[in-house]
């Protein structure tokens, strides 16, 4: 409660900044987290892989980026880029970024009282009929839901 009456004294965008770090803090730990999407190899992961991950977890409240960008990023061909992706992930960067916005979705679920237009923005959706829709493709249950089994 403290928490939220400090918030409640703070201008839009610093509300707005504070909840981006917290939700970058919160993906990034969920990332680093012994089950995590990406963990289940014992192969160490290379340079190119770890500077692709960060990347994509920095940028978790925008749009996927291109692929161009990705490979860009580590100066590769955008094949070259997705095969070091998927075999150190077992994924494409996509589907790694979808995932991770719902599980920084689903953490946000748990421990926040934001709405889900809140969330939703905060996770680069459109609205929060599409976050719904997305999150209930991902989780087999409606957001709704699933605060309330949750609590």
């Amino acid at each position: 409660k403290t928490g939220v009456l400090a918030l409640e004294k703070l201008s839009l965008n610093q509300v707005q900044s504070f909840m981006e770090t917290r939700l970058l803090q919160i993906v990034r730990a969920l990332a680093d987290h012994p089950d995590a999407i990406g963990r289940h190899s014992t192969k160490a992961v290379t340079a190119a892989g770890e500077a692709l991950r960060n990347f994509l977890l920095e940028h978790i409240t925008q749009p996927p980026p291109a692929l161009k960008t990705l490979a860009a990023l580590i100066n590769r061909s955008e094949v070259q880029t997705l095969r070091i992706f998927k075999a150190e992930f077992g994924q494409t960067p996509h589907e790694f970024l979808l995932d991770q916005k719902a599980r920084a979705a689903a953490e946000l679920l748990r421990n926040s009282n934001g709405t889900l237009k809140e969330i939703a923005f905060l996770l680069g959706f459109r609205d929060e009929y599409y976050f719904s829709r997305f999150f209930k493709k991902r989780k087999g249950i409606s957001p709704i839901a699933y605060r309330h089994c949750e609590q």
